[in-house]
């Protein structure tokens, strides 16, 4: 059900009444929750993350939670299949060094309590990091999804978002902006929220009114959501609501590896205020989340990609270039198929030289390219991983 419940679905399961009398008696209904000053975020024993802003008091957003796809019929989702495997918990709270952070992992276990939902969820454990920063207006959400299936598969990732701004569900318009990699929801006269992949490209934003029929029953109905790759703009929700589907490009997940994804989540009265805030928010990941690191010395007068070293590496190398304009830079590492498997940079950058630590501890011994694209200049490299 969209609008929660004591169960995670609601009673969709027909039972007696002395085992829902149980379920609700026995069960524990665990959750972490922060408030920065000026964004408040909670986190259920599920995963769903919900975002509040100005107070704990006003909801914007009801649920935002990751979907990741096997095969059309192997969908590892938040209604189906989420089920506590570390307790979630505040790990760290303001004000001593002016951090806030939630953690809880997932695993897929939840169907096997079902009679009727699906049985066959990718075998993925997901960690869920929500961090706030005292008297901060964003939240960076870090989604770390770990492969034990039994062998490597391509994995395509995507997040189901709930809107319910200024406490209330429907009539919000969902948007994307294309140009800056944000979906972006809000009423009228209302709260602007924004959500922007931060660490891989945006691919599509998919924008409905909250489908009435239990879409989450079928795998190839969520599948075909992330799988979406057009960018809807100005949808007007109805009375009941909308959902947002925000995607991005598939990536191989070999056997024990981890796909990792952040994204930063912003709020404003209006939306230039949601794009300044969201702006805060990048520059907070890139001085967090990443090693990227600016060069001291002449400014250059070229664009220029330097060859990885070491080359040959195992399984750590740096990366350099020079850009002599200030601009949006992706620097982004591809396999030999042209699958995405690492984006290393995706942020604003002043005019400069600079580099990058790159761990490819994850990936299988190969040869792999890197790109950068910042601007009109785009330039890749071969690099050999060996292991």
């Amino acid at each position: 059900m969209k609008y929660g419940g004591a169960m995670k679905r609601g009673l969709q399961i027909s039972l007696s009444i002395i085992l829902v009398v149980l379920s609700f008696t026995t069960f524990s209904f665990a959750q972490a929750e922060f408030e920065t000053g000026k964004i408040g975020a909670i986190v259920n024993i599920y995963g769903r993350v919900r975002v509040y802003y100005p107070t704990l008091d006003t909801r914007q957003i009801d649920r935002i939670s990751i979907a990741l796809s096997k095969a059309p019929s192997e969908v590892f989702d938040y209604k189906n299949d989420t089920n506590p495997e570390d307790t979630v918990a505040l790990l760290k709270s303001a004000p001593t060094d002016g951090l806030y952070e939630i953690y809880g992992s997932f695993n897929n276990s939840y169907f096997q309590d079902s009679v009727v939902f699906h049985t066959n969820p990718p075998d993925v454990l997901e960690k869920l990091n929500v961090y706030g920063w005292e008297n901060e207006q964003y939240l960076i959400a870090k989604f770390t999804m770990l492969n034990r299936e039994a062998a490597a598969f391509e994995a395509i990732p995507g997040f189901e978002i709930v809107p319910m701004i200024d406490g209330a569900y429907g009539n919000e318009v969902l948007n994307c902006l294309a140009d800056k990699g944000i979906a972006e929801i809000y009423v009228a006269d209302g709260t602007h929220v924004g959500l922007k992949i931060l660490s891989k490209e945006l691919t599509g934003f998919m924008a409905i009114d909250y489908p009435t029929d239990d879409y989450w029953l079928g795998d190839t109905t969520i599948y075909d959501y992330l799988t979406y790759t057009g960018k809807d703009t100005e949808f007007q929700s109805s009375g009941d609501g909308g959902l947002g589907v925000m995607t991005t490009a598939p990536e191989n997940l070999g056997l024990g590896d981890s796909l990792v994804i952040y994204m930063g989540i912003s709020v404003g009265a209006t939306r230039d205020e949601m794009l300044t805030v969201m702006t805060a928010a990048e520059a907070k990941y890139a001085s967090v989340f990443t090693s990227v690191e600016r060069n001291e010395g002449t400014a250059p007068k070229e664009y220029s990609l330097k060859q990885n070293y070491p080359n040959p590496f195992n399984p750590g190398t740096t990366i350099k270039w020079q850009q002599p304009k200030q601009g949006f830079t992706t620097l982004k590492i591809f396999n030999t198929l042209g699958n995405e498997v690492a984006t290393l940079v995706n942020q604003e950058l002043n005019a400069g030289s600079y580099s990058v630590n790159y761990d490819a501890g994850r990936l299988s011994s190969g040869i792999y390219f890197y790109t950068l694209t910042t601007g009109n200049f785009s330039s890749t490299k071969k690099m050999i991983l060996v292991k």
